[in-house]
């Protein structure tokens, strides 16, 4: 039995074999023999007959191979091609292409009625045929458009991509119109859609069957074309139209319905109908009769379509051919009303209806990996198509273009289509947050590379999100306005960020689920919603992801930016500014935050107002002018509600006051001595971790701070140790916070107002990414040495600035494109630099003073400042006092002083009274000052703020 050929055994591959391996009449033919004509049906009927599924493609057709021919033999693949799209659009209009089903109209009349499948008219697989052609293009597509045009001296084909399918040829075979199709004969009402099963898109061919339209993969073809001359028509507009035609064939994708099997004739019957696929939008029934077989053609066909969609990926952004795409801009700009709809509709249901109908749902709990399939191939469709933005022709005196798709989208206006959308996206999101455990590229339980289902989904389902809230205004209203789908919507935003922050493959996701968050803070509306009573119970965001703390959404969402400017590994630098203009949205709506909450601002409040983080790039000191601007609108807006924000503030009174006094030579002396500190204090790290630097109490009066133990005007900054060998009072008050008690609460009576409290801790937040490290290190190697680079305990948290990627160079500009429009209520204008006030300027000595070196080292002369100001910046940036002034006169500390001056006399006062200092819960007896008190009037007086 041994001695038997395995194909008697095992099946007959020889076919395959040979078609794989024959230089005569197999694939290495393609690059071997050059001008194959295409009249040779024998060879390249082989393409749509040898191969029965996509692994057999791609396993017989390699893309070296492909490369090859493209690169010896170019004609032989433009032939391929145009000879697979003939064979496609010939078997669109065949009679014997998905044959019609006998009619079993039911009744009496059935008992007569034959249930016996159509007697095939030949050995031909059609329909097979036809999944092969799909398949075949799926594979030569990419090869072409990743082909790079040049010379050839011995073809005339410069460009494979343009001369495969963007040129227009007078070939007469091609006998279609341009869309590819006569014009319809009937066409529902638009305003009567979705009213019953009839209400759809429906369109109807003509028609068609006088058209002779000649295949080349016909035995009996002759070799001129068909009598008259046509109009020329490129091959990849031909490939779309008959791509769409199948898309909504019946018997192929969609099922028949009883009003083409009532027609008199086969003949009569329109095989292409464009009828909605699933209900929702448009439609609201499901069609019946649709099959396991339906949907697997269509995922085949869809396939094809991103292939063809999708040239960006396959060509640099650099070269001049990627910025023409021919393929989108067709199919968005090209098509037909009717086609438009039915396609949009069908691609929207689609997505969102995964996960929701029960008939979807397997016997098993296993996914349906055909209905994953089907819907992600939708979201690339629906992704390739709402982001196109067609190119402005009306200069060079052409007809403006619109993408069709996109202005339909935004013309959705029925709360049952919004309602139907969210239920969809919300239960999507519900399945990733259940199953995804980290970055969406590498999170797959089964340990594969490859992308989970439902993190594919999300990651594209985000994109349409952004697209409809940014495009269609009644659907931005209908998720604003209601208050759990807010809270959703915040649940979703931050998961996404949060899980791909420190993930570089999937950090484009993470952006743009920022900008996506800071528009809808915007929204006055949606700010209210984050700070309704108890809205933090209706967070959904995994607690591995984020710790909750406080009862609104709020405290959620401060919590959610300290995470990410901490803790993203410094992946997250080009997204400060957007991460704090968040904040600056919701500012004038916080209502009762928690003192977690308060501390994280104290802690992000003293990092950015380092002098080292603020001379270390040119736009560090615009993300201290919009925490500044932050602070201010609370003040104006939410004072009485917010008493643990102004505890912080008044704690902070040093900071804001060094800030508004610092000059360019002070700041570096700050720098020098904090080098020079670290470099004394280097050989007594190396035996333990020392413990924190000496921090500045809330009060400004020095008998106060002296009582406490204190300097008063001693900058309060935290320390940057590795986080498995340090402990600091940071961790101390996270265990605090995690145990249910606030880090702010000290029992230390001999400091009324808790200067220890709100310190920064090092194992809990890496400050502003990790290279600050990077920062330490450049420090290190200039002016301390070699062993000294790893331990710098001197070094504040908001003092190790993060090195700025080349995306973040411009960060200004593009986060100025996004900074959303302020909300009525916020009444905050915007002010030019020329109308602020020059701060007051302090001497150096005043910071040589109140620096908490335990080692004073010496100022250092001019010459030493031009050194410090050439090593302290990142990525080549020089700070010069120029351009200090610039900034420094544009802050805005007006408002903020006005309080301060006020309140922290009265603090300082209240606190000094024996029965605040021997209390035993001085803070919450301040906390308790701080309710009852009022603003200033100076600070309700309107101000405003450039950020420089």
């Amino acid at each position: 039995m041994l001695a038997y050929p395995a194909r008697l055994l095992f099946g007959d591959d020889t076919a395959k074999h040979v078609f794989k391996t024959s230089k005569e009449s197999g694939i290495p033919r393609l690059y071997s023999e050059r001008h194959i004509a295409a009249a040779d049906h024998r060879y390249w009927v082989q393409f749509t007959t040898v191969f029965d599924s996509a692994d057999d493609v791609c396993a017989t057709l390699t893309v070296p191979e492909l490369r090859r021919a493209a690169e010896e033999a170019p004609e032989n693949i433009v032939t391929l091609v145009e000879v697979l799209t003939l064979h496609l659009e010939s078997l669109v209009d065949d009679t014997h292409f998905a044959p019609v089903p006998p009619y079993n109209p039911g009744g009496f009349s059935a008992l007569f009625a034959s249930t016996a499948p159509p007697r095939p008219v030949d050995a031909r697989n059609r329909v097979r045929e036809a999944l092969n052609c799909c398949r075949v293009l799926m594979r030569v597509v990419p090869v072409i458009y990743e082909s790079t045009p040049r010379k050839r001296e011995d073809s005339d084909i410069d460009d494979l991509e343009q001369r495969t399918l963007w040129t227009p040829l007078p070939r007469t075979r091609f006998l279609r119109n341009e869309r590819g199709r006569s014009s319809p004969t009937k066409e529902t009402p638009e305003e009567e859609a979705g009213a019953k099963a009839s209400d759809q898109f429906i369109i109807t061919d003509g028609d068609e069957g006088d058209l002779s339209t000649q295949d080349p993969l016909s035995a009996m073809a002759p070799g001129s074309g068909a009598d008259g001359a046509g109009e020329p028509v490129m091959t990849g507009h031909a490939l779309l139209n008959t791509l769409l035609d199948l898309l909504f064939h019946s018997g192929f994708t969609m099922p028949w319905t009883d009003e083409q099997l009532n027609s008199t004739t086969s003949n009569d019957i329109s095989r292409v109908h464009f009828t909605i696929w699933e209900s929702g939008i448009g439609c609201t029934v499901n069609l019946q009769g649709t099959t396991a077989r339906h949907l697997d053609h269509r995922i085949e066909v869809l396939r094809l379509l991103v292939a063809l969609l999708s040239k960006p990926i396959y060509t640099a952004p650099d070269e001049p051919r990627a910025g023409h795409q021919h393929a989108r801009e067709y199919v968005a700009c090209a098509l037909e009303r009717p086609v438009v709809l039915s396609f949009l509709c069908s691609l929207l249901n689609t997505v969102a209806n995964y996960s929701q109908g029960d008939h979807w749902m397997p016997l098993t709990s296993a996914a349906d990996p055909q209905r994953d399939a089907l819907t992600s191939l939708c979201l690339q469709v629906l992704c390739a198509l709402l982001t196109y933005e067609p190119p402005d022709t009306s200069g060079l005196g052409g007809a403006e273009q619109r993408n069709l798709f996109l202005f339909y989208m935004t013309k959705l206006y029925r709360m049952s289509d919004f309602a139907f959308l969210a239920t969809g996206t919300a239960k999507m999101f519900h399945l990733a947050m259940t199953h995804t455990r980290g970055p969406f590229e590498l999170g797959a339980a089964s340990g594969s590379l490859f992308v989970k289902a439902c993190e594919e989904h999300v990651s594209e389902m985000l994109v349409i999100l952004w697209l409809l809230l940014r495009h269609n205004a009644h659907f931005r209203n209908y998720i604003v306005g209601n208050r759990q789908l807010s809270l959703d919507m915040l649940s979703w935003l931050l998961y996404i960020a949060l899980t791909n922050k420190d993930a570089p493959p999937s950090l484009a996701q993470a952006q743009l689920a920022l900008f996506v968050l800071q528009d809808l803070t915007s929204d006055r509306t949606f700010c209210v919603h984050l700070t309704s009573l108890q809205s933090a119970a209706d967070l959904t965001v995994p607690t591995r992801l984020l710790r909750l703390t406080g009862s609104v959404a709020m405290d959620a969402l401060i919590e959610s930016v300290f995470v990410l400017l901490t803790r993203s590994a410094g992946l997250m630098a080009p997204m400060y500014t957007a991460l704090l203009l968040i904040l600056d949205n919701t500012a004038p709506f916080w209502r009762n935050l928690s003192l977690s909450s308060a501390a994280r601002l104290e802690q992000m409040l003293l990092q950015l107002a380092s002098p080292r983080f603020l001379l270390a790039s040119e736009q560090h000191p615009q993300l201290i002018a919009i925490l500044l601007d932050a602070f201010t609108r609370m003040v104006r807006e939410q004072f009485a509600t917010n008493a643990n924000v102004v505890y912080v503030l008044v704690r902070a009174a040093p900071v804001i006051e060094r800030l508004e006094s610092l000059t360019f030579p002070a700041a570096l002396e700050y720098v020098h001595k904090q080098r020079e500190r670290a470099r004394s204090e280097a050989p007594a790290n190396t035996a333990k971790p020392l413990p924190s630097a000496p921090q500045e109490g809330p009060v400004v009066d020095p008998s106060v701070a002296q009582a406490s133990g204190a300097p008063a005007d001693a900058p309060r900054e935290a320390e940057s140790r590795p986080a498995a060998s340090t402990e600091s009072t940071g961790d101390t008050a996270d265990k605090a916070e995690a145990a249910g008690h606030d880090p702010a609460a000290m029992p230390d009576v001999a400091d009324p107002l808790g200067a220890e409290s709100a310190a920064p801790s090092a194992s809990d937040a890496e400050p502003l990414g990790s290279d600050l490290g990077n920062a330490s290190t450049t420090d290190a190697q200039d002016e301390a040495p070699a062993n000294a680079e790893p331990e710098e305990p001197a070094k504040t948290e908001s003092e190790q600035a993060p090195t700025k990627t080349e995306s973040e160079q411009a960060p200004a500009k593009t986060e100025s494109e996004q900074t959303p429009t302020k909300t009525e209520s916020e009444q905050t204008p915007t002010k030019t630099e020329s109308e602020q006030t020059q701060a007051p300027q302090a001497d150096a000595a005043d910071t040589t003073a109140t620096d908490p070196a335990a080692v004073p080292p010496t100022p250092p002369m001019d010459a030493g400042l031009e050194e410090i100001a050439r090593t302290v910046g990142k990525n080549g940036f020089v700070p010069t006092a120029a351009w200090f002034d610039a900034w420094h006169r544009a802050l805005d500390i007006r408002t903020l002083r006005a309080v301060l001056d006020d309140l922290v006399p009265r603090v300082n006062a209240y606190c000094a009274q024996p029965e605040v200092t021997n209390s035993n819960n001085p803070d919450e007896r301040v906390l308790a000052f701080l309710r009852e008190q009022k603003p200033a009037e100076a600070a309700l007086q309107p101000a405003e703020l450039s950020y420089g």
